[in-house]
């Protein structure tokens, strides 16, 4: 069978009466930490009670239904809310996240359930969120999405590699990708392509599948018109063509885009009010009675009748015109369009019976011609296993080598790591005084591992969309991709462990044999790769990063003490000796030890008794100090060492390597299992999240289970809440904004030029030469198609470039810009962002504390602020917190915070706004547009981008500045009357005519050529500049230039028109003469910033009581491992390692902190900085206190359990006071690892950049402290990084504390016995010994079995250390000392890294000259 028949059996689908349930949850409470104890306590309580608490679900869609048939396209409309993509989910069988369905789903017979089984890329969906592996290049996304569907018949024989290729060039052409292929795609926070070319990516991946039915949901926004419309006609020919299905849901669809598609099915809250053709439902909304609007798209309208504030109603049907949702039901299902569609139904149905057997053997037949031939029977992939691993390893080598960062990272701190490791244990003696060393060095190889193997947690999640996704369309197993990430690892981490290890193993004078060093190798290797297999279990099995960052924290912790080298197996406690047998890193451990010590024989370095007085003594009478050794031997066997000492032996070698083996296919199978059986977390119906009792009585009501039918699942009052969270009220649309500041001074740009350096070292000019002024009570459009620069030119003008060279004149009142002007101007983005914590009123109240003058009163500016929230028609959610997509504010409500956050911020000069109506449906675009019209009409400057405005929308603008390819002018000027002024200057240059019912915004982007593919003769921008348009611009510019230098004030025609209030006046005349780059005194900032981020902690209670958990945990488990530890030689060692484990807990805190810093930061430079809010430093300081704050608490929660239970206050006169210094200890310690993960943090790209160093300082630091390498051993070189590592000092304070005049007691297997010469006692022969060595005779008085006990104090055992109880105090002040220079370091590196360079990389522009700079661009400003 060929392609083409294969394309002639396509699916047509049916659906009868679906409904979908989902969470009937409106509105919640904001969680806090005072929740998590409370919740509990509340939940028993409403056991006892008689409250009964409302209905948890709710019906989100009712009773749809729908045929479209192959080669049809349907357009779904409806407000936001109203059900489109949860009807979009719903065909294509996406349900898991919603609480039920029911009713029939069918595609040619065949139910939904089957086609997710067995043909599930046949039917795809599409989501309006884009994510995308962002180091991966445009080409590289869409080769491997088009390689992962290439049909195993293929046209004329071609081959696979060349069917990808072409079929990503055909989709780079049609939507205009041609020229960023080899561009990264990027996401919010890595430069890459602009939104909207990324959102042609997302088109272009999902098209590449192949898929028979295509359900899109919102694709074009961020698009331009003209690439919109060039979508929607390409999806026109493939249906056409390949008689495949298009369902979309659009927003801000124009007529031309509309009358592509055959049907259209309108929602309103969950209701389906119509289905049928176009002009079929222009002519059931108008018998209703509602009326259509001039130059109202079809669309528009279609989407107004649905909302009450929106919908015009003609003359004569006030009473007999729909209301409701159930109103607007009713008659439809009463219209002839409904019996129309209940005839075709029945029609299709005759023709394809449910459950039809011949449906899906139809389906089975055309898939199994299209699959690659090893597929087992039944399977949903077009490739086979071999197939899809090759390609999913490719695509993870690609991934590696774009995010370079990490890849040096990685392999830079192997060499670093193997070069201060090898130094450290450098040449270890062969001799008894080596056994230690050599210990060290295998318990080092293992933990450098795990600690590198647990980073790799973060980046699980950063992926984990995109694999959600590709799922769904059939690429390939997850469980594969894991697999394939995992292996494609492997030859990286061989490459870091040949340098690893070589390094280490011969610095440190190991076995010299080539079998014991590929032992050596082997076992690291397999461990390493099995330890990544442990946390990507760990990160596939768990939701959040935050659950999996805690407990890989624990196993980590787990891992380590139970490996056998922190405490010997024959001293573990029995209640968690069980850990050891399920650790992987105990085999690996012993295969090491049996490996280096198996056949050595090391001389003695510790005979007892020696010295001067003992040098003709014989060996007989001597014995070596060292466990296994033989009585009258001076060598020691390794493999006695490590029998006696850890139980051993060498003939376990190959068995544990065999353990080692099956550990590593079992984690790796589980990580496969894991993968492939997750579960989308999925989302619930939007809904907002107050402050507990800020919500409305309703809310409230409804919350707390009272009035519960209010809730009732399609009830009037369920439509009527929601209406009320809505905050659309049309007696506040028509108020004025009286009492909003009013902007005085005019900016004008002119010759603006912006040069960036792209790959290659090569300039490329983003914008040319670019003229245009902003008047006060003026709004100015900046328009263009995706990736003509208007972004771009909104930075530049803005000043919020960081990179590249900006040349040009840009100027308010003809004076060139002061520090104050981002400060005094507003910039709304693109992207909402925004601390997700905070309520509504109190963004934007930290806003305008901030920003307006310090000498406005803070009752005034809060009064400011509730009027805001009014002209926005926010008051219903104003105490409701931001929070994330899908869960807090709608996408409309984000962006109206966003417009209200810079308002109150009172832009005396001009307000930016990027894109304001992307994303939204039409009524909010119009809301929003309207809104920005009221602004400008009470005297706001204000210039905005826009996509794809409507006529209606297009008409509020006073101006507009038309930007071409390549940032070249084409147009700037009014608009005019009905668009006239602007559409008549095209059409004099020879333009074709605007037709009196077209869009003139879609008109002009067309006839310059904006789509994808579009090309045109005119050069339009040569045509601009010699038009005597362009030279009346220029002379407007000179005009204004020189009349606000003369008269350094507004001209009287502006003056008069738009009076500004005296308070205002006088604000910006002080501002002018004294400007300023913050509002209000550095304390103030700090305070405001202080009290934010505690409330924002407060408010995250996963994140404070995960540090909770971990140290109440740690400190339990640490405490019962080390319970009641004796006073013997081993006792007293486990207590140094108990001291020591508590220190490694740093780590894991430290890597659950930076994300959270890392995340700020972001929030505030992307746009709390460019916005002048407040000083960098008043950001650092607060980060600090309020991590030190909490993490102090944590190290309390840790010490209570983990001192009392290992023992330290036993045996001791003044345990209050040795326990009150250890605690005072470990809050500086607290204080210390908080600072220094945010120095980390603060110079790092990102989160597993900081992860890298911090493990690479903090092991420098972990090393040489003297716990793993005995000062004493440490190589002469290396003896300062035990006096600079602050946890020497740390480690000495607490362990001096704890074992100071302790008296040991030793084991039977810790005494030494040594026969004394004939006739002596024990104490007469080695009395003298005693005198200048430490330790004890047993038995003094004894001639025979003389017991030696190595340490008698436990000050003799601090010595061996170099560790004094005098010196505590002084380890005390270093700590101190320790934390300032952290702060120190803190404060400089951020300046340097963040501030400085930004400082440097800012472009300043003052008459032509330019000033090139080579710092980050913020992660968010993209370029188009």
């Amino acid at each position: 069978m060929t392609e083409s028949s294969i394309a002639s059996v396509k699916p047509s689908v049916l659906w009868q009466d679906v409904s979908v349930t989902g969470s009937g949850v409106i509105a919640t409470y904001q969680e806090t930490v005072t929740g998590t104890f409370t919740g509990p306590g509340q939940a028993i309580a409403h056991l006892f009670t008689r409250t009964k608490k409302p209905n948890s679900n709710k019906t989100i869609i009712h009773g749809f239904e729908g045929l479209v048939k192959n080669g049809e396209m349907l357009l779904v409309l409806g407000r936001p809310g109203s059900g489109c993509t949860t009807l979009l989910k719903a065909l294509a069988g996406l349900t898991d996240e919603y609480t039920g369905w029911q009713g029939s789903i069918e595609y040619n017979g065949v139910p939904i359930d089957d086609m997710r089984k067995r043909f599930r890329g046949e039917v795809v969906y599409s989501p309006e969120v884009d994510n995308h592996l962002p180091h991966l290049t445009v080409a590289q996304t869409l080769d491997f999405a088009a390689e992962t569907r290439v049909p195993h018949t293929r046209i004329a024989g071609a081959s696979r590699s060349d069917y990808a290729h072409n079929t990503r060039d055909l989709l780079a052409t049609t939507f205009g990708l041609t020229a960023v292929l080899q561009t990264i795609v990027g996401d919010d926070f890595i430069r890459g392509v602009s939104w909207g070319e990324r959102k042609r990516v997302s088109i272009s991946e999902m098209l590449a599948t192949r898929a028979s039915v295509g359900l899109w949901d919102t694709p074009t926004s961020g698009l331009d018109a003209s690439t919109s419309l060039e979508y929607a006609q390409a999806l026109r020919v493939a249906t056409s063509t390949l008689r495949t299905i298009a369902i979309a849901s659009l927003f801000q669809a124009s007529d031309n885009i509309v009358n592509v598609f055959d049907n259209v099915t309108v929602l309103y809250a969950g209701r389906q009010v119509f289905f049928g053709s176009i002009p079929d439902a222009l002519e059931h909304f108008h018998q209703l009675g509602f009326f259509h609007l001039t130059r109202q798209t079809t669309a528009d309208f279609l989407t107004a009748v649905t909302d009450p504030n929106a919908r015009v109603v003609r003359d004569g049907f006030e009473e007999t015109a729909p209301r409701s949702a159930d109103q607007f039901a009713k008659r439809w299902q009463e219209s002839v369009s409904y019996r129309k569609l209940q005839a075709e139904i029945s029609e299709h149905k005759a023709q394809f019976p449910s459950n039809n057997p011949a449906g899906k053997e139809g389906f089975a037949t055309v898939f199994k011609i299209s699959q690659a031939p090893g597929l087992r029977s039944g399977s949903k992939y077009t490739l086979n296993i071999a197939m899809q691993m090759l390609l999913l390893m490719k695509r993870a080598y690609q991934r590696t080598w774009g995010n370079k960062a990490v890849l040096i990272a990685g392999a830079g701190s192997s060499m670093i790591m193997a070069l201060i490791g090898g130094s450290a244990w450098y040449n270890s003696a062969p001799s008894t005084a080596g056994f230690f060393s050599k210990g060290s060095v295998m318990f080092f190889s293992l933990l450098i591992n795990t600690i590198n193997a647990m980073g790799e947690i973060s980046l699980l999640y950063a992926q984990r969309p995109i694999v959600e996704r590709q799922k769904t369309y059939a690429m390939y197993h997850p469980g594969l991709e894991s697999l394939a990430n995992m292996t494609a690892e492997y030859p990286i981490k061989f490459l870091n462990l040949v340098v690893l290890n070589i390094v280490l193993y011969f610095m440190t004078n190991l076995e010299g044999e080539a079998g014991a060093f590929f032992v050596f190798f082997l076992i690291t290797y397999v461990s390493y790769i099995i330890m990544s297999s442990v946390f990507r279990t760990v990160g596939a099995a768990t939701k959040t990063v935050e659950e999996a960052l805690g407990l890989a924290g624990v196993l980590v912790l787990a891992f380590v003490i139970y490996c056998g080298y922190i405490i010997p197996i024959p001293t573990m406690h029995p209640w968690f000796k069980w850990l050891s047998y399920i650790n992987p890193l105990r085999y690996a451990f012993e295969a090491l030890m049996a490996n280096e010590f198996h056949g050595l024989e090391a001389s003695c370095t510790d005979l007892v008794p020696s010295g001067k007085s003992f040098e003709d003594v014989q060996f007989a009478n001597q014995v070596c100090a060292v466990t296994g050794s033989t009585p009258g031997s001076s060598f020691v066997s390794g493999d006695a060492y490590i029998k006696a000492s850890f139980t051993y032996t060498h003939s376990h070698l190959w068995r544990n390597f065999g353990i080692l083996i099956a550990f590593w296919a079992f984690f790796s199978f589980a990580y496969a299992v894991a993968t492939e059986l997750q579960k989308h977390a999925g989302s619930r119906e939007e809904f907002l999240i107050f402050k507990k009792g800020q919500a409305p009585a309703s809310i409230q009501n409804a919350l707390e289970g009272t009035h519960t039918e209010d809730l009732k699942s399609g009830s009037e009052g369920a439509q009527n809440l929601t209406e009320e969270l809505d905050g659309l009220r049309v007696h506040s649309t028509r108020m004025g904004l009286a009492g909003l500041v009013q902007s005085k001074d005019i900016f004008t740009w002119q010759n603006v030029c912006y040069d960036v350096t792209v790959h290659g070292g090569t300039q490329r000019r983003l914008l040319n030469n670019v003229h245009g002024y902003v008047k006060p009570g003026t709004l100015t459009a900046l328009m263009g198609e995706s990736g003509a620069g208007k972004t771009t030119l909104l930075n530049v003008l803005a000043q919020r470039v960081g990179t590249g060279t900006v040349t040009g004149d840009m100027l308010v009142n003809g004076s060139p810009l002061d520090v104050s002007f981002q400060r005094r101007s507003g910039y709304v983005q693109q992207q909402d962002v925004h601390l997700a914590e905070a309520t509504v009123r109190e963004a934007l109240r930290f806003s305008a504390f901030l920003r307006q003058p310090k000498e406005t009163p803070l009752a005034e500016k809060c009064k400011y602020v509730e009027r805001v929230i009014s002209m926005l028609e926010m008051e219903d959610y104003a105490e409701a917190v931001i929070g994330h997509p899908g869960s807090g504010l709608s996408v409309e409500q984000r962006k109206r915070t966003t417009i209200g956050v810079e308002l109150v911020a009172k832009p005396a000069l001009l307000l930016f706004l990027d894109e304001p109506t992307s994303g939204l449906d039409s009524q909010s675009a119009w809301s929003i547009v309207k809104f920005l019209r009221k602004l400008a009409d009470s005297g706001q400057a204000i210039l905005c981008t826009i996509h794809q405005p409507s006529s209606l929308l297009f008409q509020q603008f006073d101006r507009v500045l038309l930007l071409g390819k390549g940032g070249q002018t084409v147009y700037f000027g009014d608009i005019g009357e009905n668009s006239k002024t602007i559409t008549e200057y095209f059409e004099a240059r020879d333009a074709k005519a605007c037709a009196a019912n077209a869009n003139p915004a879609e008109y002009i982007l067309d006839v310059i050529g904006t789509g994808a593919t579009a090309r045109v003769e005119e050069d339009w921008h040569g045509i601009w500049n010699s038009s005597q348009e362009s030279q009346k611009l220029t002379e407007e510019i000179h005009h204004l230039k020189g009349r606000m230098q003369s008269h350094h004030a507004l001209p009287p025609d502006l003056d008069t028109q738009h009076p500004a209030d005296a308070d205002h006046s006088s604000n910006q005349v002080s501002e002018k003469s004294q400007p300023t780059r913050f509002a209000v005194s550095w304390i103030s900032q700090y305070k405001m910033v202080q009290v934010r981020i505690f409330q924002q902690y407060w408010r995250s209670p996963v994140y404070i009581v995960g540090k909770a958990i971990l140290n109440i945990f740690a400190g339990l488990f640490l405490g019962f491992t080390f319970y009641k530890e004796s006073n013997s030689i081993a006792g007293l060692q486990n207590k140094l390692f108990a001291v020591f484990m508590s220190i490694l807990l740093c780590f894991p805190l430290m890597a659950q902190l930076q994300p959270t810093f890392v995340s700020l930061r972001r929030i505030y430079e992307v746009r709390e900085k460019p916005s002048k809010m407040y000083h960098w430093s008043t950001f650092v300081l607060s980060n600090v206190v309020v991590e030190i704050f909490y993490n102090c608490i944590g190290s309390t929660l840790f010490f209570l359990p983990w001192y009392f239970a290992v023992g330290f206050n036993e045996h001791v006169d003044d345990a209050s006071n040795r326990a009150g210094y250890t605690w005072i200890m470990l809050m500086l310690f607290a204080m210390y690892y908080t600072t220094f993960a945010q120095v980390m943090a603060a110079i790092s790209p990102d989160e597993t950049t900081a992860g890298i160093l911090t493990a690479l300082l903090g092991t420098l630091m972990t090393l040489f402290n003297g716990v793993l390498q005995p000062v004493s051993q440490l190589p002469h070189f290396w003896k300062f990084m035990y006096r600079v590592s602050p946890f020497s000092y740390l480690i000495g304070g607490i362990l001096s504390t704890g074992l100071h005049d302790i008296k040991v007691i030793c084991r039977p297997e810790e005494i030494n016995i040594f026969q004394p010469p004939s006739g002596q006692t024990c104490n007469d022969y080695a009395g003298s010994f005693l005198n200048n060595s430490p330790g004890k005779i047993i038995n003094p008085k004894g001639t025979s079995d003389c017991q030696y006990c190595r340490y008698a104090t436990g000050d003799q055992f601090l010595a061996g250390l170099e560790l004094s109880w005098d010196q505590r105090w002084r380890n005390t002040g270093l700590m101190f000392a320790y934390i300032s220079f952290n702060l120190f370091l803190l404060f400089s590196l951020f300046y340097i890294a963040r501030e400085l360079k930004t400082k440097k990389g800012a472009t300043k522009t003052t008459g032509g000259r330019a000033i090139s700079d080579r710092a980050d661009t913020p992660p968010t400003e993209k370029k188009e």
